[in-house]
């Protein structure tokens, strides 16, 4: 192990870090003062060699149990404590007999794959596998865990468990409907109706302002979109994968990342542009997931005519026009209640997107206007959007899609407070004139 990866072991667990590499050097020391030079042989005596079998034994065993799975992944013990519901370390045999094997396979992304299981309990489980073992995915693998040590939310998926034996591995409650993703956009599957809709965009807002507000400390999910939103048999919503997730301080308000990760179409521009980010950036996330849940179709979608295929764009185009119901999902049958609601999510929708973070609502506000308690003034029509439309041009900007994935990496520079440049780095410039 380099000294990068001393230091690493020493910031996810510094205590029992530390006192290993006391210890070890301890030992060190020992043997260099009692060993005897003789005719250029080292010699160590037997007096000291008899002790220090046992002791190195000893700390091996200690170490084994305490790191609940060798030298894979540190896992902190008071952090597991701390964990709501106080989830179990699970055996790896134990989860491969509950998969059968990992036999069925019901989801994939970025970071592996998700199974089926069945616990002797009876209870079903959503069995997620980490695929990349390297420091990133280790560091992903620990930021859920660290992140669902301290929330326990209605709106949010529920960890039973964890396993870091043979492979790293998080067991969930089974979400029997799957993910929004699924309904909205699988043809195969009859569309969710706009009553159904309403109560996930309601619930999903609920989940993110505890995060925001009321959990201690405070997260941003940094990853919302219909992907990591799951239903239950009763379509009730949860917010799920916290892969990305980042923890707020009490005297912090923005973080500023080495790296900016997330899903093309869903990462608000100050991520992009080098301002750090906020819980406004899952407030941006949040206003694309609505206007897909009026829609019914992706935010960005390279199908679509040139001036359609990205649904931000097209939105502030037809509120200007004041042709909010062309935006309705056309499966839908929709009432005259029904066609009120939809546009007021849309302008809502359009309020999250703006690209000055500072006139985005709180998902505190948001949920109120959702529920009906607050009002809601028309949003801002301006070209507003770095990766769409300007009143004067018919240039689009589009956000990079690296190799047709939905990671976007590159290195974010520290801030020093000017307004940052947009280079090609950061957009692309696609004629559709």
């Amino acid at each position: 192990m380099n000294i990068q990866g001393i230091l690493k072991c020493i910031q996810r667990n510094p205590k029992r870090s530390l006192f290993l590499l006391v210890l070890y050097f301890a030992i060190i020391l020992t043997i260099v003062l009692a060993i005897d030079f003789r005719d250029n042989v080292i010699v160590i005596p037997f007096s000291l060699s008899t002790p220090l079998l046992p002791v190195c034994l000893v700390l091996w065993w200690w170490c084994r149990g305490k790191y609940k799975g060798g030298d894979k992944i540190l896992i902190d013990d008071e952090m597991l404590r701390r964990l709501s519901g106080h989830p179990d370390m699970f055996s790896y045999r134990k989860l491969h007999t509950a998969t059968n094997s990992f036999a069925t396979e019901i989801g994939r992304g970025g970071f592996g794959s998700v199974f089926l299981g069945t616990l002797k309990d009876g209870r079903k489980v959503a069995v997620k596998q980490l695929n990349n073992t390297q420091e990133e995915g280790l560091d992903d693998f620990i930021a859920e865990v660290r992140t669902l040590a301290s929330i326990n939310h209605s709106n949010l998926v529920r960890l039973y468990g964890l396993c870091v034996e043979e492979r790293h591995l998080l067991v969930y409650e089974f979400m029997d409907n799957g993910s929004l993703h699924d309904w909205l956009f699988n043809s195969s599957r009859e569309p969710l109706d706009w009553k159904a809709r309403y109560s996930i965009a309601v619930e999903t807002a609920r989940g993110l302002a505890y995060l925001h507000e009321d959990s201690t400390p405070r997260i941003l999910h940094l990853d919302v979109k219909p992907h990591n939103i799951l239903l239950d048999e009763n379509f009730r919503a949860k917010l799920s994968d916290f892969g990305l997730a980042k923890i707020l301080n009490k005297d912090e308000s923005r973080l500023v990342t080495f790296h900016v990760r997330g899903t093309p179409g869903y990462i608000a521009p100050e991520w992009v542009l080098e301002y750090g980010i906020t819980a406004k950036t899952d407030v941006y996330s949040y206003g694309m997931v609505l206007l897909e849940i009026v829609g019914g179709r992706r935010v960005v979608d390279r199908s679509q005519d040139n001036e359609e295929w990205y649904l931000p764009s097209v939105a502030f185009e037809k509120a200007r026009q004041g042709n909010l119901e062309e935006l309705f999902d056309s499966r839908l049958s929709v009432s005259e209640e029904a066609a009120v609601e939809m546009k007021r999510v849309i302008n809502l929708a359009l309020w999250c997107i703006q690209s000055n973070s500072a006139l985005r609502p709180r998902m505190s506000v948001i949920l109120q206007i959702l529920e009906g308690g607050l009002q809601m003034m028309d949003p801002p029509l301006d070209c507003s959007l770095p990766f769409g439309p300007c009143v004067d041009n018919n240039n689009l900007l589009s956000i990079i899609e690296e190799n047709s994935e939905a990671i976007l990496e590159k290195s974010v520079s520290s801030m020093d407070g000017q307004e940052p440049s947009i280079s090609s780095s950061h957009v692309v410039v696609v004629n559709v004139a």
